[in-house]
């Protein structure tokens, strides 16, 4: 009996427990309908354009008021509402492009937190990410940026070297890219490679000459301080710049053969049959290397083996005054991709016939491994290469039935084997 009793308090009390608990919840969400709105604490002022009252922006003053409201406690405010930024970013300026106004105010935020802190160089960075790779701004970023530099002077490398890489890669603004590397070259913890910089913003500019003139002393000075990895970075930069130096050479010939025909050659040989290549000046690829290696197996100082490669007025070295197509580093003629469909279905690619070789031998290595791979599990070769999984065209990243330049492989199903008729030595 007193177990019966006993159950039956617990059950009651459990009963009304229940009953406790629901009442209550019940009655702070009836409290919570009148409750004030969620209201980011991140406050982002604004004022309307007196010219245009439809534009609203940020208060260019804050950052000078916000620098008497800190109290002194600069720092202490700055990491307060560099908290919030991050916080505000997380939350919804991830979507700032969408919205002008928060672009201008958030720039703002940064502005203050710059004024409170300016040797903050996270901020900056920060900064530039969320207006310019999040907002497209990048003009905003670069006048962020500007205000660290200012700030610290000489002191943080990496703030102008980020400005760099706006000016070059979305604005194409190469001098103010140049700019930006001279100013990152005065910071004292500006490591060496941003020298180079300078030899990539010649040679986007067009001067290949200074460019490649660069890439060859940094060859050289690496060779000679015992630096294998820079030297062969700078090596294969010098080939990049011959490359680029004349592909600007044969791409305004076939424009001018595309004005006469409306269609692309399908052969570099037609630009030198109707004298379509002008007279100037570019680089003997086999006399440059020449040249290079002997410098560096003499030793001889820096500054003369660059005047004897690159050559002075009364002694020529690797450049030449030519109306010929020029030809690469090792002397090999240039190739056009793509050119076997007859007439050109579009503007031929150019290639350097290393690169165009690489391409071909690494896909003869995946098909020949394929064939293989196919003759062990049916037991023949495929009659066809399409046969091959890998190769079939509505998989993705198929294999190719052709070769870069538009040949088709030579297969023969009976052996197996298959060649590039660009390439048979492959």
């Amino acid at each position: 009996m007193k177990r019966l009793v006993l159950m039956l308090v617990v059950l009651v009390w459990f009963a009304v427990l229940a009953v406790l608990v629901y009442w209550f919840q019940d009655r702070q969400i009836a409290r919570l309908q009148y409750a004030r709105p969620y209201r980011d604490a991140l406050a982002l002022p604004q004022v309307r354009d007196r010219d245009q009252p439809d534009v609203s922006y940020a208060e260019e003053e804050l950052p000078q008021l916000a620098t008497v409201m800190a109290l002194g406690y600069n720092q202490m405010v700055a990491g307060i509402l560099w908290i919030r930024a991050i916080q505000a970013f997380g939350a919804k300026l991830h979507h700032i492009r969408e919205n002008p106004y928060e672009m201008r105010a958030i720039e703002n935020v940064f502005n203050v937190i710059s004024e409170l802190d300016p040797k903050f160089v996270e901020l900056y960075k920060f900064g530039n990410y969320v207006l310019g790779d999040e907002g497209g701004d990048q003009e905003a970023a670069l006048r962020l940026l500007d205000r660290g530099i200012v700030h610290n002077y000489k002191r943080a490398y990496r703030l102008p070297y980020e400005a760099i890489f706006i000016c070059l890669n979305a604005l194409q603004d190469y001098k103010r890219a140049l700019y930006y590397t001279r100013l990152a070259l005065k910071c004292a913890d500006c490591p060496s490679y941003v020298a180079r910089m300078e030899n990539h913003i010649a040679a986007k500019r067009g001067n290949f000459e200074i460019a490649l003139e660069r890439w060859v002393r940094d060859t050289l000075n690496a060779h000679f301080s015992h630096q294998p990895y820079v030297r062969e970075l700078a090596r294969a930069q010098i080939t990049k710049t011959i490359n680029d130096w004349h592909f600007s050479i044969i791409n305004a010939a076939i424009d001018r053969y595309f004005e006469r025909h409306r269609d692309y050659p399908a052969r570099l040989e037609q630009l030198e049959e109707e004298k379509l290549t002008t007279t100037s000046r570019q680089v003997n690829g086999p006399r440059l290397l020449q040249l290079l290696n002997g410098a560096m197996e003499s030793g001889m100082p820096v500054a003369t083996a660059v005047d004897l490669i690159m050559g002075t007025k009364d002694r020529p070295g690797c450049i030449i005054e030519s109306d010929r197509i020029p030809r690469d580093i090792y002397g090999q003629p240039y190739l056009l991709l793509d050119t076997t469909v007859i007439p050109v279905q579009g503007r031929p690619e150019l290639s350097d016939r290393e690169k165009v070789q690489r391409q071909v031998e690494n896909l003869l290595w995946a098909l020949r491994h394929y064939i293989n791979q196919y003759r062990d599990e049916h037991k023949r070769f495929p009659l066809r290469l399409t046969e091959l999984p890998e190769v079939q065209p509505d998989k993705p990243r198929a294999l190719p039935t052709e070769d870069p330049l538009g040949f088709p492989w030579e297969y023969d199903p009976r052996t197996g084997k298959i060649f590039s008729r660009a390439f048979p030595e492959l």
